[in-house]
């Protein structure tokens, strides 16, 4: 399991909020940037202390049925945490 920051819509005027999840890797099915959350960001309806330079991806998973969830990090950077949980999972050789 790779932990991650999940961002959630928290209201009507559109504000959002963090919360800590667990992902499993096996799971995910797709990963694309999200540049909506990017204009929210920049609308300061997002909590104060993120950096306007923060990135978010969409991260779809399979559980049976489409399940969607928007995280803090680029494509990239969610890639990474994946692969190092990877190779502390299984050794250093991992790939």
């Amino acid at each position: 399991m790779i932990e991650l920051i999940e961002v959630i819509r928290n209201d009507e005027a559109g504000n959002f909020f963090l919360r800590k999840i667990y992902v499993n890797p096996g799971k995910i099915v797709k990963m694309v940037g999200n540049l909506k959350l990017q204009s929210s960001l920049n609308e300061g309806k997002m909590p104060k202390d993120l950096d306007k330079r923060t990135e978010f991806t969409t991260i779809s998973l399979d559980h049976g049925y489409g399940v969607e969830v928007v995280v803090i990090g680029s494509v990239t950077e969610v890639q990474n945490k994946i692969l190092n949980e990877r190779k502390i999972l299984h050794g250093a050789d991992a790939h």
